[in-house]
């Protein structure tokens, strides 16, 4: 009896949680492709192809915000459910705790919380990044068919000054390179563009150069090695993206080091413990309505209850969104700004089921 009944909870939670997560991401969608109908338009896409570009493109990042508040509505749901038709007075009465509920819905949401995880960082950075791109270029036409590069940037190497016009997301390959070098009196050496750099065996080498002023040699070259520039690829990658286009493996090689990004290593330890508290906060919506299996079938109570467990999930998600400015700017600690809420109600919630078993 617990294991057919827990392969029953089990396929009405998802059931539900799927119904909530398919009508949150239409309803969402459907308003915020309206909001920007007018960007999308002007740009001068095809009017039926482009918002359906832009739906399609900006879908997966809403799935990544909605999935925690699906759970909470299908467990809620799920419980509702069982409760009113009496279900769950027959599954206790046949030996099912509510400890064992509570257990069965954890792992529901485990599951889940494993696929957000995955969805998050191979999915929704990808199609975050190709409609970023798509954005700075003014919605023109279609959007492109891989994530975005980031551009614009000038540092000093040694004893030249290098300006890179676009890096790729994982910073081995750069584009439209300029490379201006000084001698060691201060007078110009080199200068010259190539149309690319790629990081080859431990070394940067042009690919298409145009040498524009050179005192040694100004014969055109091909597949040019430049061994005095020891910069680690790593350095580029992600130099001008949102939290939303970064994977989490992404976030964690820039928590100590930033390389040339205009955030500080700070922001991104932020963005990599909130990127594990994301999937977290799966199972923290889970516990919010457990209390609902030690209820019967009173329709003020649920109907009070239900509210109340809504309240705490919308309360749980403001609370989420007030942190994080505080933690990307420092103000306070990352990991306090992105575990704090999943703490708190989660503490919240053990407290209202010790209180239902008493």
């Amino acid at each position: 009896m617990p294991l057919t009944f827990a392969r029953y909870l089990l396929v009405t939670f998802f059931a539900r949680f799927a119904l909530a997560l398919a009508a949150l991401g239409l309803v969402l969608t459907v308003f915020d492709t309206l909001a920007h109908i007018h960007a999308v338009l002007d740009g001068g896409a095809p009017i039926g192809l482009g918002l359906i570009a832009y739906a399609s493109l900006r879908l997966p990042t809403l799935v990544v915000l909605l999935v925690p508040l699906a759970v909470l509505i299908g467990a809620l749901l799920t419980l509702i459910a069982l409760v009113a038709s009496q279900e769950l007075v027959v599954a206790r009465a046949a030996g099912v705790s509510g400890t064992q509920i509570t257990g069965i819905l954890l792992i529901g949401a485990a599951l889940v919380a494993g696929a957000h995880f995955l969805f998050a960082n191979l999915v929704a950075v990808e199609t975050a990044g190709r409609l970023a791109t798509w954005q700075a270029r003014g919605y023109a036409g279609l959007p492109p068919g891989a994530r975005s590069e980031e551009q614009g940037l000038w540092l000093a190497a040694d004893s030249a000054i290098v300006h890179i016009g676009l890096a790729s997301a994982d910073g081995q390959r750069l584009h439209d390179v300029v490379v201006i070098q000084r001698d060691p009196a201060g007078g110009l050496e080199a200068f010259f563009k190539a149309q690319k750099a790629r990081f080859v065996d431990g070394r940067w080498r042009l690919d298409g150069v145009e040498r524009l002023v050179a005192a040694r040699d100004s014969g055109p070259a091909q597949e040019t090695p430049i061994p005095a520039f020891r910069w680690d690829p790593s350095r580029f990658g992600n130099f001008g993206q949102g939290p939303e286009e970064l994977s989490f493996g992404e976030a964690w090689s820039l928590r100590k080091d930033a390389g040339y990004s205009e955030r500080t290593p700070r922001y991104y330890r932020f963005w990599t413990h909130r990127k594990l508290a994301q999937p977290v906060s799966c199972l923290v919506m889970a516990l919010l309505p457990a209390h609902m299996a030690y209820q019967h079938a009173r329709r003020r109570q649920l109907v009070l209850l239900g509210l109340a467990t809504l309240a705490a999930g919308a309360l749980y998600f403001g609370l989420e969104r007030l942190l994080i400015p505080l933690g990307e700017t420092a103000v306070l600690p990352p990991a306090f700004a992105a575990w704090a809420p999943a703490v708190m109600f989660a503490a919240l919630a053990f407290w209202s089921l010790i209180m239902a078993e008493s």
